[in-house]
Order: structure tokens, then C-alpha cells, then sequence
């Protein structure tokens, strides 16, 4: 395996972990849900229990599809060395 591929493997991986843990939260957010009636469940309180797994679980999903990407910039190719013929004679003039 390339350098590349490592790198792609691990963000995908870091991706599944992310996702994994956001979906380990949302039993938690329908816990919220249950034990705040519907008139009594504050918007604000709402959205602190519920944006954290949702963010988390967004950012797995676009680390996924953005990991070759973000592999690439990590490990960007060397341009190729410059061949010219030039001797100690030409630098000196």
C-alpha cells in the first residue's frame, strides 16, 4: 500500500468512528425527547442535546466522501528533480 491509500484508510476509518459515536448519542436525544413533554421542551434545550451527534455525524459522513482528498493534500507528490547537464564550467560563467 502507497502512502496515499494509508492515509485514505485511516481518514475513512476516523469517518466510521465519528459516525459510529453519533449514532451511540441519539438514543440519548430520544430519552430527551420522552421525558420533556412537547410543551415544556424548550428549543434551546432542544437544540444542545441534539446538534452535537448531528454535527458529528455530518462531519463522518463528508470525512468519508472527502478522505482522498484530504489524503492527497496530506501526501502531495514531489515534482521530479531538474536533469539539465550543468557543469561546475557553466555555473562559474
Amino acid at each position: 500500500m502507497t502512502k496515499k491509500e494509508i492515509a485514505t484508510l485511516s481518514f475513512k476509518v476516523l469517518s466510521f468512528y465519528a459516525l459510529i459515536r453519533a449514532i451511540d448519542k441519539m438514543p440519548d436525544i430520544l430519552y430527551f425527547i420522552s421525558e420533556n413533554d412537547l410543551r415544556g421542551l424548550s428549543i434551546l434545550n432542544f437544540v444542545t442535546a441534539a446538534v452535537p451527534p448531528l454535527l458529528l455525524g455530518l462531519c463522518g459522513v463528508l470525512l468519508w466522501y472527502a478522505a482522498p482528498l484530504l489524503a492527497s493534500s496530506v501526501f502531495k507528490s514531489t515534482m521530479p528533480e531538474d536533469k539539465s547537464d550543468a557543469s561546475l564550467a557553466n555555473i562559474q560563467t
